[in-house]
């Protein structure tokens, strides 16, 4: 299975400066990127695409490409979107007299990298589709570090491209996202190794891997510009978890409890007791459902009451007061025309 690599532009722009996969999947390891050789297989393979015999031959031959002499060269890496970095990696060390702008914006990019907890929110607010500069915004808050909106543009093209990229390859990609509490909201299942028996990890349904939404993260790390729904909106939403959680619960198909106690006793000693309770499925689906329709019926009723159709109109229209301005005659003289009309009549 061939899986979207999110990080696709930085392992090719490595390939055209001469590398190959085992250097590169070194340098990955180093932003705790995890991949296999198969996974980036067939970017190499797209790398050679197209290009012309010479620089096929120097690719081949693990040459670096020369945007400064060889004019096609440049235009080639133009052309996949690389040459800023590829720049960037051959002159970053170099004592240039004018930097171009993007040499601050890949390093900022670097200084993002280099710390795993800022990684860690960059990436799945990324994921998430947060405007960059909210992106920036939460860090300059958090970190009280200014990271421009064009440094995140160079982070997402080069390094954390999710575009084509689910919730399970964004944690298979991007090994830190397992292990932090404050990204992952559900067991990731699908990563470890299957196990036989029955933990009370696997009650009830097993959820796919997903992420928290953005604004809780933000509030998480105390980020206060956030928006807040109205209270219709929310409880909108209880409703809306309420009813699929009562799906989740009429699909149960385990109750497991688990109970360990370790200790000491002056009888038998150091002791280890372990318990497995399996429970009758159809009770705890019952007892579920409930609990879940009950908090429906709660959230249903808390809201304000919506127009029901025309009985709600109609009702209304009756309890309006009409008033009308004091009645008056008037004059046949304020209408000339009058007598000639009435005695066409007779």
């Amino acid at each position: 299975m061939i899986r979207s690599v999110p990080f696709k532009r930085l392992v090719q722009a490595y390939l055209f400066y001469g590398e190959r996969l085992p250097r590169i999947m070194e340098r990955l390891q180093g932003f705790d990127f995890e991949c296999t050789e198969a996974d980036l297989s067939y970017i190499l393979d797209d790398c050679k695409m197209g290009l012309p015999e010479s620089l096929a031959k120097k690719f081949n031959d693990c040459l670096p490409f020369n945007p400064y002499t060889n004019e096609i060269e440049k235009q080639w890496l133009q052309h996949l979107g690389l040459f800023e970095f590829f720049d960037f990696i051959m002159r970053r060390k170099q004592e240039v007299e004018e930097r171009p702008p993007y040499f601050k914006w890949f390093n900022d990019c670097l200084w993002i990298l280099g710390h795993r907890d800022i990684t860690c929110l960059v990436n799945i607010l990324m994921f998430n589709d947060d405007p960059l500069d909210t992106i920036s915004d939460v860090i300059s808050c958090k970190y009280r570090k200014k990271i421009g909106v064009e440094a995140l543009e160079r982070y997402k093209h080069i390094f954390w491209d999710t575009s084509a990229v689910d919730a399970k390859d964004a944690m298979y990609f991007y090994s830190p996202f397992r292990k932090n509490t404050l990204i992952v909201k559900s067991r990731p299942s699908e990563l470890e190794a299957e196990i036989s028996q029955y933990q009370s990890s696997d009650d009830g349904v097993d959820e796919q891997v997903a992420f928290h939404d953005s604004n809780y993260i933000k509030w998480k790390i105390g980020y206060k510009k956030l928006n807040v729904p109205t209270a219709d909106d929310f409880l909108e939403q209880v409703k809306v978890d309420s009813m699929f959680k009562y799906y989740e619960a009429m699909n149960m198909i385990r109750s497991v409890e688990e109970h360990a106690e370790n200790g000491f006793n002056d009888k038998i000693g150091q002791f280890n007791l372990e318990r497995k309770i399996r429970k009758n499925v159809e009770e705890q689906r019952i007892k579920a459902a409930k609990g879940w329709l009950d908090l429906y019926a709660r959230a249903h009723k808390a809201k304000k009451p919506e127009n029901t159709g025309d009985e709600d109109i109609f009702k209304k229209m009756s309890e309006l007061p009409m008033q009308f301005d004091s009645e008056k005659l008037l004059s046949v003289n304020d209408v000339p025309n009058m007598l000639d009309d009435i005695r066409k009549d007779f």
